[in-house]
C-alpha cells in the first residue's frame, strides 16, 4: 500500500510543494551529476567551483542546493518521487535541504571500506576523465568523508537503511532488495 505523502511545511522562498517522495542515495565520495555538468558548462562564474573540486572539498551547500532545487522544480510535474544521489555529504547539509527543498523520506547509505572505495574510484579514473578522480584529491575526499559520516549517520539513522557496500556488485544489489 503507498504511504500517503504529505506536504512539505518547511520555510522556502519557492512555495511549489513537494508531494513526492524524496530519496537520498549516499555513500562514499564523489561529484554528482549536477556538479559535473556545471563544470562542463565553462562559465567563468565556475572557476571556484572546479577548483573547489580539483581540491578535493565539499562544495558549498548553497550552491548544491540552488541546482538540486532548481532540477526538482523543473521535473517536479511529471516525477513521482526524487532519488539524490550523492546528496548530502554530512549533517548539515541535510538540514538545510530538509529545512529549503522538503523532507526525505528514506536514506540509503552504502557503507564500504576506505580500501573498497579507493579501489573502486581509482579503477573508475582510468576511463572517467573526472577532476577529482586521481590519487591525491581522492585522499583529501575519503578524509572529508570519513571525517563528517558518523555525524551524518548518527542525524538521519531513523530514516536511514545501511546497506555493506564492500562485496560484488551482485551481493550488494540482492541485500538492496532485502530494505
Amino acid at each position: 500500500m503507498e504511504k500517503p505523502h504529505r506536504k512539505c511545511k518547511c520555510p522556502r522562498k519557492d512555495s511549489t510543494p513537494i508531494n513526492v517522495p524524496i530519496i537520498w542515495i549516499i555513500g562514499g565520495p564523489g561529484s554528482g551529476e549536477l556538479i559535473r555538468a556545471a563544470i562542463a558548462q565553462n562559465r567563468p562564474e565556475d572557476n571556484t567551483l572546479v577548483q573547489t573540486v580539483k581540491a578535493g572539498k565539499l562544495v558549498p551547500s548553497e550552491y548544491i542546493l540552488k541546482l538540486i532545487k532548481k532540477e526538482i522544480l523543473k521535473q517536479l510535474k511529471d516525477a513521482k518521487g526524487f532519488l539524490i544521489d550523492g546528496y548530502p555529504r554530512e549533517r548539515d547539509q541535510g538540514i538545510l535541504f530538509e529545512k529549503t527543498i522538503g523532507p526525505v523520506d528514506l536514506i540509503i547509505f552504502f557503507e564500504a571500506s576506505v580500501d573498497t572505495l579507493k579501489t573502486r574510484i581509482l579503477q573508475r579514473a582510468q576511463t572517467s576523465g573526472r577532476l577529482d578522480d586521481n590519487e591525491e584529491t581522492l585522499q583529501k575526499r575519503l578524509e572529508t568523508y570519513f571525517n563528517l559520516k558518523d555525524d551524518l549517520i548518527e542525524a538521519f539513522r531513523r530514516k536511514m537503511k545501511i546497506i555493506d557496500a564492500n562485496g560484488t556488485p551482485e551481493d550488494i544489489f540482492k541485500e538492496s532488495h532485502v530494505h
